[in-house]
C-alpha cells in the first residue's frame, strides 16, 4: 500500500479521527438504533480508520487506540444516561 503524504511520527497517539466515528458508532448501538443504522455507522468507522493509516497519519495502534477511548465514551455515556434519565419518575 502506498503512503499519500508524509508520514508524522510524533502526537498521534490516539486517532482522533477514529475515536470520534467510534463514538457515533458506539452512540447509536449501545443507544438501541435500528441494525441498518449502527450497522452503517460500523462500516463508516472501519473506513475512518483505514483511511488515517492508509494516508499515513497513523499507525494501527493510534486507530486502535481512538477507537477504543471512542467506544469507552459512547458506553460510559449510555450508562450514565440510565443511571440519571432512565431513573426519573414524573411527578
Amino acid at each position: 500500500m502506498d503512503v499519500i503524504g508524509k508520514p508524522e511520527y510524533w502526537h498521534s497517539f490516539p486517532s482522533g479521527h477514529a475515536a470520534l466515528a467510534f463514538l457515533l458508532f458506539g452512540s447509536l448501538f449501545f443507544g438501541k438504533s435500528p441494525k441498518a443504522i449502527w450497522v452503517s455507522a460500523l462500516i463508516y468507522a472501519l473506513l475512518v480508520a483505514w483511511s488515517r493509516i492508509a494516508v499515513g497519519a497513523h499507525f494501527p495502534t493510534d486507530v486502535i487506540g481512538g477507537a477504543f477511548i471512542g467506544l469507552v465514551g459512547a458506553g460510559l455515556a449510555m450508562l450514565i444516561y440510565h443511571r440519571t434519565a432512565c431513573g426519573r419518575t414524573t411527578g
